[in-house]
């Protein structure tokens, strides 16, 4: 059995996708921000649990933790900064 569609404005996938807030920021700006600020966060929380004494692949892990903490941080401050807010 093979499902077919037809065309659809929803699955319009020339365009870049942009944050409804933010017309003329693409998505993926938002993401890649998370992204290398979570890089940062992780590496400096390494670093510092490193030089605090702590084994490496303890520090290791304690800056993957920080890295995906700040990555969903950032990304929820920026979901919750612009929701609701409608451009016009």
């Amino acid at each position: 059995m093979t499902v077919t569609r037809g065309p659809d404005s929803n699955n319009d996938n020339s365009a870049a996708r942009t944050h409804p807030a933010v017309p003329g920021v693409p998505r993926a700006v938002w993401i890649g921000f998370a992204l290398i600020t979570g890089l940062l966060v992780g590496v400096a929380a390494g670093v510092l649990s490193a030089a605090g004494g702590v084994a490496v692949p303890l520090a290791v892990l304690a800056g993957g933790g920080a890295c995906g903490s700040a990555i969903l941080l950032v990304l929820a401050i920026v979901r919750y900064a612009t929701e609701g807010w409608q451009s016009s």
